[in-house]
């Protein structure tokens, strides 16, 4: 932990990256019936994500 946010890491990944390449990965969803899902809502919580994680 350092003023930059919380690192956490184990076996060459890290918790960031994955929390946000699986936010890009959820944005690509595209819904047929129904709706799909919240792009600008998702990329907001990536960022908070990012103020508080650091890669």
């Amino acid at each position: 932990m350092t003023a930059e946010g919380f690192k956490v890491e184990r076996n060459g990944e890290n918790l960031a990256r994955i929390l946000s390449d699986m936010i890009d990965e959820l944005n690509k969803i595209v819904v047929v019936q129904g709706n799909t899902i919240n792009v600008a809502a998702m990329t907001v919580i990536k960022q908070r994500l990012n103020n508080v994680l650091k890669q």
